[in-house]
């Protein structure tokens, strides 16, 4: 949409576009009604209340008509398409607006978050692996792999996408809870019995508020909540659930307040309730298990439809592709739940963490390209803390980034011919074009995802040492 003129409402008339487009005035009519009485007035007698009005032309109309597949119509030719109707906005004291923005800025500014959420992420990796390993140089490889993974940089730097944001509330969360000891077998001994009960309610409160950030930033942090309100219960105990619970409707109150503020808060809302319905596609540009079945057609079939059957297995006429992902999302999430049952350490929930991300990804519809992301900085910090989580972390990073870079509309066709350039050999498999090689991405992330699988469910929660490994290891240490 072109760059909107703001008109405050003490302010006459906007000045008049200078980019041929046509933009509409209101009439009495369509200005908003006096600011009612109640406890929003101060906010917004605070803050300035304006009208926006944004400018159409025929180059913004939508790219299909009635019929699907329309071209646009002529640009020259002048649209009859209304223009919106306008919008309140709210803005804190302090908060001004600048009109005509350049581009190139706005670009930058839009990014600024994101990086932010980059090197916060990779801070609090280093803080939860070099905390862990009580190894400088193990943190400092968990964050390095991660800052410079193109699979982080594409999504953050390039897409400006904020899942970096997210994923560094719930990594913070998630630190915050292994930061003190683990209330249970404290509350046993007499000197500690009042220390931890005095410190669980401010670890379980810092973790709640974390939460409850992450949860309201991005959807997709949702899946997370179940496993870490049970690491809350089996670090801090009731006590600190307690605490965790009631920051977290605290934050979150705070989060919503201008939308409640705005007389929006519905509005808002309406964005879980709309979840299923943004893009009903069995898989919008995800390389997962659904893109072995469809191919790139999964992005052309609703996920409302029924599955119809797995190769000669015909499933239940009623099981449609969106039930069937939900149902394999619980059956991997399983997994999680079963490991984190058992002896509990940091290691263990980074590659729960990371295997949910991947899960997620794997088996529900509608994902797109980078919701896969939240699996690589998990998978970095799990990594570095056992290596036996290092070939996954490559492997996902290079399925992850080959999966956005390939569907990119300005870097898509130029990166699957140098893909197929600098690597000849794939022909000999039948991979020579676009939708060959998305196919062989989708068989890579899906078979990395099967071998994640096993190493998480079988390796122990302690890497185990042999006698060998402790006597070479007692020489070298004596030789150093």
């Amino acid at each position: 949409i072109a760059t909107p003129s703001v008109l405050p409402l003490d302010e006459g008339t906007p000045p008049a576009p200078d980019n041929g487009a046509s933009e509409s005035v209101p009439d009495e009519d369509s200005v908003p009604p006096p600011v009612p009485e109640g406890p929003a007035v101060q906010y917004r007698t605070d803050g300035r209340q304006s009208v926006v009005r944004l400018a159409y032309t025929r180059d913004q109309a939508p790219l299909f008509g009635e019929d699907e597949g329309d071209l646009p119509p002529d640009p020259a030719v002048p649209t009859d398409q209304p223009p919106p109707p306008p919008a309140t906005i709210v803005r804190p004291p302090g908060v001004k607006v600048v009109p005509d923005i350049d581009d190139a800025w706005l670009r930058v500014c839009v990014k600024l978050m994101p990086v932010a959420g980059h090197f916060a992420l990779a801070l609090t990796i280093f803080a939860l692996v070099s905390g862990a390993s009580r190894t400088f140089w193990r943190g400092w490889f968990a964050m390095t792999v991660y800052v410079w993974n193109p699979a982080a940089l594409f999504d953050t730097g390039y897409w400006g996408q904020g899942d970096t944001i997210h994923t560094y509330l719930l990594a913070f969360a998630t630190g915050v809870l292994f930061a003190v000891p683990s209330w249970w077998p404290l509350r046993h001994l007499g000197r500690w019995r009042w220390l931890p009960q005095f410190i669980v309610p401010i670890t379980g409160g810092i973790a709640g508020g974390l939460t409850a950030a992450a949860m309201l930033t991005k959807p997709q942090a949702w899946v997370f909540l179940p496993f870490v309100l049970w690491i809350a219960w089996r670090r801090v105990g009731p006590i600190g659930l307690a605490s965790f619970g009631m920051v977290a409707v605290v934050v979150a109150t705070f989060i919503v307040k201008p939308w409640q503020d705005a007389g929006t808060l519905g509005d808002a809302l309406t964005v879980f309730a709309a979840l299923t319905q943004v893009m009903p596609s069995v898989s919008a540009n995800g390389h997962n298990l659904w893109w072995l079945k469809l191919g790139p057609g999964a992005l052309a079939v609703f996920d409302s439809l029924p599955v119809g059957g797995i190769g000669p297995i015909l499933l239940p006429g009623h099981l449609t592709f969106a039930t069937a992902g939900r149902l394999a999302f619980g059956a991997f999430a399983l997994f999680a739940a079963l490991r984190l049952t058992g002896p509990l350490n940091l290691r263990v929930v980074l590659a729960s963490h990371a295997y949910l991300a991947s899960a997620y990804f794997m088996t529900i519809t509608q994902v797109h390209e980078n919701h896969q992301f939240a699996a690589v900085p998990f998978l970095a910090a799990a990594a570095a803390l056992d290596l036996a989580f290092l070939p996954i972390f490559l492997a996902t990073s290079i399925a992850s980034f080959v999966n956005m870079a390939v569907h990119d509309f300005l870097w898509g066709e130029p990166m699957t011919a140098l893909i197929l350039a600098e690597f000849p050999s794939l022909a000999q498999w039948g991979i020579v074009d676009g939708p060959t090689l998305q196919m062989a991405n989708a068989w890579f992330n899906v078979s990395t995802f099967g071998l994640f699988s096993v190493i998480f469910l079988f390796r122990p929660t302690t890497p185990s040492q042999s006698s060998r490994y402790l006597a070479w290891r007692a020489r070298l240490t004596m030789i150093a």
